[in-house]
Order: C-alpha cells, then sequence, then structure tokens
C-alpha cells in the first residue's frame, strides 16, 4: 500500500483525495474492519480559528526547524568536537523553561559548519522540541546567544519591525503542542503547522508589561547560571568530587539532589 490517506513522512498529514484504502473497501464491496482506537497511531484533523484581536504566528516571525542534516544521531568522527554551540532537545530539558540558553552540550566544528552550512539562529531565538514525543513535554528555551539547532528542535525568530521576541516567548510558556500534533504514536509538527497558529495581537501597552517580565526572569536567569558556575568552579578548587547532580554529605556519601 503506497497511499493510506496520510503523508508518508513522520508529520502523517491527512491527504485529500481518493487513497489505497478507499480502492480496497470499493473493490471488496461491504465489510467490517476492526479498528483499535487505543493504538499507538492517534490521527486527529487539526482547525486554526484566528480571532480579530490575533494574528497567525507566520506574520510576525520567521518559523524554521534546525539543520536537517544535522541530528543527534551524527555524533560521527570530530562533528561534535568543536567551538560552535548547537543545541539539543536534552540542552533545553535541563531546565525545561530557559530564559538564557547559552550552554550546549555539544558543539560543531568548523569542518561541520562548512560542509553542513547550518541556520545560525539569532540571539532571542524561541526553541521548541517539534520531532518525537519530547515535543509533547512543551520545553521551552531563549537563546542567549547565538546558535545552531539539530533537526529535532524549531526556531521561531521575531520579524524586524513587528512583535517583540519576548512577547512570543511570553505566549509559547503557555502554547501546548499537542494542540498541533497530528499523531500523538509518534508526534510531528512542521514549522508551516507552527506559522498558522493563532497569537495574541498584543496592545503596546500589553507588550510593555510582557517585556519587562521577562526581561526580569532573563537577568535572574542570568545571574543564577553565574553564581552555579561560581559554586562549581569553587567546589572544584577544594577538591570535592561534586557533578552537576550529586552533592557531597558529611558521611563521604554522594547523595542525589
Amino acid at each position: 500500500m503506497a497511499n493510506d490517506g496520510y503523508s508518508q513522512d513522520g508529520y502523517r498529514i491527512p491527504l485529500p483525495g481518493e487513497n489505497d484504502i478507499d480502492k480496497a473497501m470499493d473493490d471488496k464491496g461491504s465489510m467490517e474492519c476492526p479498528v483499535d482506537l487505543h493504538g499507538e497511531s492517534l490521527f486527529k484533523r487539526i482547525t486554526f480559528l484566528i480571532r480579530k484581536d490575533e494574528v497567525l504566528l507566520g506574520e510576525v516571525a520567521n518559523v524554521s526547524a534546525g539543520a536537517g542534516n544535522i541530528s543527534p544521531k551524527t555524533k560521527i568522527g570530530d562533528v561534535y568536537n568543536g567551538v560552535h554551540p548547537i543545541m539539543m532537545v536534552a540542552d533545553l530539558a535541563r531546565q525545561h523553561i530557559d530564559y538564557c540558553l547559552t550552554e550546549s552540550a555539544y558543539k560543531l566544528t568548523d569542518k561541520a559548519v562548512k560542509a553542513k552550512r547550518p541556520y545560525l539562529f539569532p540571539e532571542n531565538t524561541i526553541l521548541i522540541p517539534t520531532t518525537g514525543k519530547a515535543s509533547l513535554k512543551n520545553h521551552r528555551a531563549l537563546l542567549g546567544i547565538p546558535a545552531y539547532a539539530t533537526s529535532t528542535l524549531t526556531g521561531i525568530v521575531a520579524k524586524e519591525g513587528g512583535m517583540h521576541p519576548y512577547c512570543l516567548f511570553y505566549f509559547f510558556l503557555k502554547f501546548d503542542v499537542e494542540n498541533v500534533t497530528y499523531d500523538l504514536g509518534y508526534p510531528g509538527i512542521a514549522a508551516k503547522t507552527l506559522e498558522l497558529v493563532p497569537v495574541p495581537n498584543y496592545s503596546d501597552k500589553e507588550q510593555i508589561s510582557i517585556i519587562e517580565r521577562v526581561k526580569e526572569a532573563v537577568k535572574l536567569s542570568k545571574q543564577l547560571k553565574m553564581r552555579h558556575k561560581k559554586i562549581i568552579k569553587e567546589a572544584s578548587a577544594e577538591g570535592a568530587p561534586l557533578g552537576g547532580d550529586t552533592i557531597m554529605g558529611k558521611t563521604g556519601r554522594l547523595f542525589e539532589k
């Protein structure tokens, strides 16, 4: 069967017109087809409704998937032993909501950047996971530096002269990706789908209020991360075997945080 009525990629978007299942039903006449309603693939139709006080995300932001030719599975050779940060889902998952993402577990080499030519997302890009079940966890990050991203992430860049990126990030703090996911068995959200998501057309007064609140959160996030680095550095200098997720008790035993 070549056409079951859905696109054959990870997004599984319903396709209009007759498909092979329709043809088989026509050939066989009336027949019963048992359906497992609790199976892995749960498809649904997505309907977008836009109100007068809303705009489409694509009108105020550029939505782009991360490097399609670089994924977490591309850990071969010296691709990830460089200096150019490339963000992955795991980098977002560390804090779930990150107001200033600057650290990446892996970094691309100059050779990989030259060969793969991935898109460099600018500072203040909103990153969200859009491939696999990690997308349903609604991790969010606001880039604090220019960085690359793998194909499992999508970047949302505010258009110049439009809505402030802090306002877009504020919206995505409350946005549930499941609302635009066709298949809950293997979730996937295309950039084109996200462009159709309605976002509030905040008034100037609302934008000022949101920007101030998010700006304060960004400031506090930077301060907390600097303090964390200082503590780790001090602990290392003192010889305490501290990792990122453990602390040493008085008895010398390591305890999980």
